[in-house]
């Protein structure tokens, strides 16, 4: 059963990043961004790079596990894990970074990067659902009568709320991207409004919603047993209000 689960975790995420990559593909379209096939190479370089930090994250906060070890180290498929927070943060940054060279405003397109990303989140959230739903009924058959452990109960609760949650972040981001400039507050006397009004609702959406659920399963970051899961992810929030504030106009530092 086990195995099974393993393939199947295998397969949502490849159908995942399909259905993905075909909602960005759309979206560029709907656009007429130019370039597609340049803007999925350099996804998919960021996406491999943020992996390989993701993981590395996780085996420094999980040393003792690992320890030397460097086949324990690349052996997801027996010692599975990674950082998402970390994952996600530098696959930002180096996408855009890369893009700077190719777009002059480049975070137009990292806009509807973070669209295509919280649907992704969305999917991935109802793989893992599925999953769970799975081992909970194998425990059913098996354990005929047996009441099921607490901690499976509470962890499916938050599995369902962070699909609810990545599937209303999606549904926003999708509606604002398209109405956010006629906002007057965003554009702060301009004419017109900056891109990265989306990028900064992400960032806000994921921290919120990762900083209130996090303190309701276990913590992957800890530090001398303090947990870092909530504080990482109020920080993410906070990041997402400065590129909110920075990219309507205004600065964080008076200038004559």
């Amino acid at each position: 059963m086990e195995i099974v689960r393993s393939f199947f975790s295998v397969l949502w995420f490849i159908v995942s990043c399909l259905l993905t990559g075909f909602i960005l593909w759309r979206k560029l379209r709907r656009e007429r961004v130019d370039n597609e096939d340049k803007i999925f190479d350099i996804i998919v370089f960021a996406a491999g790079a943020s992996f390989i930090f993701g993981r590395l994250a996780f085996v420094l906060f999980h040393l003792q596990t690992f320890g030397t070890d460097i086949t324990r180290w690349v052996s997801f498929w027996q010692f599975p894990g990674i950082i998402g927070v970390v994952e996600l943060l530098i696959g930002i940054l180096l996408f855009w970074k890369l893009l700077r060279d190719e777009w002059k405003d480049a975070i137009e397109q990292v806009d509807y990067v973070t669209i295509a990303l919280s649907f992704f989140l969305f999917l991935i959230g109802i793989g893992d659902v599925i999953s769970q739903v799975t081992q909970i009924a194998q425990n059913a058959f098996v354990q005929s009568g047996a009441v099921m452990p607490l901690l499976d109960i509470k962890t499916f609760i938050v599995s369902v709320l962070y699909v609810i949650s990545y599937g209303v972040l999606y549904l926003f981001l999708s509606a604002v991207e398209k109405n956010y400039r006629t906002f007057l507050w965003y554009r702060a006397r301009r004419r017109s409004a900056q891109t990265g009004f989306v990028v900064a609702c992400f960032l806000i959406g994921y921290g919120l919603f990762g900083f209130i659920l996090s303190w309701f399963i276990p913590m992957s970051m800890e530090v001398f047993g303090f947990g870092l899961d909530p504080v990482i992810k109020l920080l993410v929030m906070l990041l997402g209000f400065v590129v909110l504030y920075v990219r309507s106009g205004r600065s964080l530092i008076h200038q004559n």
